[in-house]
């Protein structure tokens, strides 16, 4: 099944696959771990362009879901619903896409992360911005914050990790 058979995105949702696939275009492609894949409907784009990779997906709810759309991909593609089995695993690319956010310690989570990537690997997160678009649906979803970009690249930076391209995007369609 293809999940954009059967689901309708927010322009949100559009604009951050759209910015995503553009930034991998420019790196040459390689093993991939999608930390909080959700359904997993961006895996498949990504084999389509010379990626492959796991999803790590823990949520129970849209863990079937998930391993159902990268069936077909298999082997290239596979699901884990926890990091025990990628102990020992190293990735080129490691993405967090609207994951972020939904962690309390978030300096932990990025130094975390660190070891699944490469000597010479690059993570590709998105957070949302600006503090001062909270609203109500922020604590629906489990948000702890929205981040300001000098603080999360100050974070970035006290994690280990070097920005290399940071990119605003949404407004004025989103915000």
């Amino acid at each position: 099944m293809n999940p954009n058979d059967v689901l309708i995105h927010t322009p949100r949702y559009i604009l951050r696959k759209r910015i995503v696939l553009e930034l991998l275009h420019r790196y040459e492609p390689g093993r991939f771990l999608e930390i909080g894949c959700g359904r997993g409907e961006l895996l498949p784009y990504l084999v389509e362009q010379g990626f492959e990779g796991i999803g790590l997906e823990i949520s129970p709810e849209v863990l079937p879901l998930a391993r159902q759309v990268v069936s077909p991909y298999a082997p290239t593609l596979s699901i884990v619903a926890d990091e025990k089995p990628l102990e020992l695993e190293r990735f080129r690319y490691v993405l967090a896409l609207e994951v972020l956010e939904h962690i309390q310690d978030d300096a932990a989570a990025l130094v975390n992360w660190r070891k699944w990537l490469d000597r010479d690997g690059r993570l590709i997160i998105t957070v949302p911005a600006h503090m001062k678009s909270w609203t109500k649906s922020e604590d629906a979803v489990g948000h702890y914050r929205r981040y300001e970009r000098d603080a999360f690249c100050r974070l970035l930076a006290d994690c280990g990790y070097m920005v290399e391209v940071f990119w605003s995007y949404g407004f004025p369609l989103t915000t």
